[in-house]
């Protein structure tokens, strides 16, 4: 975000050149999202398997 309050703050800075500087944070984004979403599901898989199956029903 400190590269878009530079643009901002810059008298000359372009309409484009703010909008491009937030569709580039938000593509950031979307992808640290993404590979939170995958770390935290392996953490998941890893937690699950090392823990024994719990209240198994015997019918």
């Amino acid at each position: 975000m400190h590269i878009l309050a530079d643009l901002v703050a810059k008298e000359d800075s372009t309409e484009d050149e703010v909008t491009e500087e937030i569709t580039r944070a938000a593509r950031l984004k979307a992808e640290v999202t993404q590979r939170l979403v995958a770390i935290d599901e392996k953490l998941t898989a890893v937690s699950n398997m090392s823990q024994p199956e719990a209240n198994t029903s015997q019918v």
